[in-house]
């Protein structure tokens, strides 16, 4: 939002609202509706309230609704001010902040992702998506407030709501595989990928693939599906895929790996958690000649007797691998797969799952003692519930006492503690565990997708807008992971959130007085230290405002 604050024209006198906390915004209403039975509208920011003179000091938008006006003019504190009056066109003056729009620019500049947006969509989308992905990493997913946006933070480009909704639609599958094979070619490094998916709901009726199924944000809504790959070395996303929100997630994982070849995913080996163990996907990756590590159901049969033949002996210290976590490595053929079962045994798992489980039979003893007090029949589901726990006497239906037993609750408690993954790779069980504890890389990443760039809900209405859209929001979570694990670091030491970073480059303003350009202030010694995690400096920053 270019502001001159010189200019001032009179308050329009209906149809705007005056923001009443933080910047004292002034903005035009363009719509009223009602939304869930309440009144809302639809608005845009048309310049700022002066408190000392009641006026407004306008922004480009205001002209665009009020038009240019002729008795206005900027005058100097003189004598002789009428031979100072200009108009307002002639005052080129602003203030802009681009510093989120700078790192990110720079990051996927520096990852090579611009040279291949460059490549697949030619540069003048390359440049658009760019500015997306950084309007998402600064503002999130709501599209509506990037006009305003770019008016405060963008030197050059712009983008607005119906430009996005271009965009998106242009944001075609070929594009982005193409895109995808690019990226993945990148990768020189042969790592283990984590693998899983996440789903995001929305209200839309426009999105064939919406369906109702596991939402994971315990919405009732339908939902689409996101499986995605993310390198555990280099921490970033490789490549994801959409579908159909009422898929269970491990009949997918097949369809998903078949486009390894296309992309050029090749040396890499894949960690998995347990939703997607089954034959079927096991039997795929052995004849796909995949290594896999992925974690088993603990209550599965198979896992039950690999853990049956070493609890004897996991105790000993000789399979002590850190702090009270102990392992041994079984082989076997399990899911019809020549593999390893490693079976772990955790001392503190144990205490608090023990815990967990009396807990349990305390609440439950709690319960069948009210229905002994009251005299009231249990039915068959109930007596099933509470014989698990007690040795029960009844009077017909009627439960007259309880007593704990300690030989079934025992039984029950016995696989506390442990935990299994099963792997066709040749690492120590130590590895193994090492590896697949940077699994929750995958899960950083599903919680920057959703809640950083703030795609929990779609936001789109239409099949070909809303791939568009999550397309540039995976190019604002490569520049965020990035961000994640470059600034780490220095985020947990300064007590840091990523809010406050983007702020913090958002503080790095620029006087523009025509095409001139430069540094409002110098950069503070935290806006140093933010950009020296990347490797740049602040001459870095100046350089890139004489362009």
């Amino acid at each position: 939002m270019a502001l001159n604050r010189q200019i001032k024209v009179p308050m329009p006198e209906h149809g705007i609202i005056r923001r009443q906390t933080g910047r004292p915004d002034v903005y035009k209403v363009t719509k009223t509706f009602r939304k869930d039975g309440k009144p809302d509208n639809k608005r845009k920011c048309i310049g700022q309230y002066d408190i000392k003179s009641g006026m407004l000091i306008p922004n480009n938008a205001y002209y665009e609704f009020f038009g240019q006006p002729d008795d206005f003019v900027v005058k100097p504190p003189d004598k002789e001010a009428a031979q100072y009056e200009v108009s307002p066109l002639a005052y080129e003056h602003s203030i802009t902040a681009p510093g989120v729009i700078w790192l990110v620019t720079r990051i996927l500049q520096d990852l090579r992702v611009a040279d291949i947006l460059n490549a697949v969509f030619g540069a003048s989308m390359a440049e658009q998506i760019i500015l997306v992905a950084s309007y998402m990493v600064s503002r999130g997913n709501v599209m509506e407030y990037t006009s305003d946006w770019c008016d405060v933070h963008v030197l050059d480009g712009f983008i607005s709501s119906q430009s996005t909704s271009w965009l998106f639609s242009k944001l075609t599958f070929s594009g982005r595989m193409a895109f995808f094979k690019g990226w993945a070619g990148l990768r020189a490094q042969a790592e283990y990928i984590a693998y899983d998916v996440t789903s995001f709901s929305s209200y839309a009726q426009g999105i064939p693939d919406l369906e109702r199924g596991y939402n994971r944000d315990k919405e009732k809504l339908p939902q689409i599906n996101m499986a995605l790959y993310l390198g555990q070395i280099s921490r970033l996303p490789v490549f994801y895929l959409t579908y159909q929100g009422s898929i269970v997630d491990k009949s997918h994982l097949r369809y998903m790996m078949a486009f390894n070849d296309e992309l050029g995913i090749q040396n890499v080996s894949f960690v998995l958690d347990c939703g997607f163990c089954s034959t079927a996907n096991l039997e795929y990756m052995r004849e796909n000649h995949y290594t896999f590590i992925v974690a088993v159901e603990i209550r599965h049969k198979t896992t039950k007797l690999a853990i049956d033949k070493v609890s004897a002996q996991i105790g000993s210290m000789e399979y002590l691998i850190a702090g009270n976590v102990r392992g041994v490595a079984v082989k076997d053929v399990y899911y019809r797969v020549d593999s390893t079962m490693h079976v772990y045994f955790d001392g503190e798992r144990k205490v608090l799952e023990d815990a967990s489980l009396k807990r349990t039979a305390d609440s439950a003893a709690a319960e069948l003692q009210q229905f002994i007090d009251g005299k009231t029949a249990l039915d068959s589901k109930q007596r099933k519930k509470y014989e698990k726990y007690f040795d029960v006497e009844y009077t017909g239906n009627t439960p007259a006492s309880l007593k704990y037993n300690y030989s079934k609750i025992d039984e029950m408690a016995k696989y506390n503690g442990f935990f299994c993954l099963l792997s066709n790779d040749s690492l120590t069980s130590a590895q193994i565990l090492e590896t697949y504890r940077r699994k929750d890389s995958i899960e950083k990443g599903f919680d920057e997708i959703k809640n950083f760039i703030d795609m929990k809900r779609l936001r789109t209405h239409y099949a070909d807008t809303t791939d568009g859209k999550l397309f540039c929001a995976f190019v604002a979570l490569i520049a965020a992971m990035h961000m994640q694990d470059k600034l780490g670091k220095l985020m947990t030491e300064n007590s840091l959130t990523k809010d406050k970073i983007v702020l913090e480059l958002e503080k790095m303003q620029v006087v523009q007085f025509g095409e001139n350009k430069r540094q409002y202030a110098p950069l503070s010694k935290l806006q140093k230290s933010i950009i020296s995690e990347f490797g740049f400096t602040e001459n870095d920053y100046s350089e890139f405002l004489m362009h």
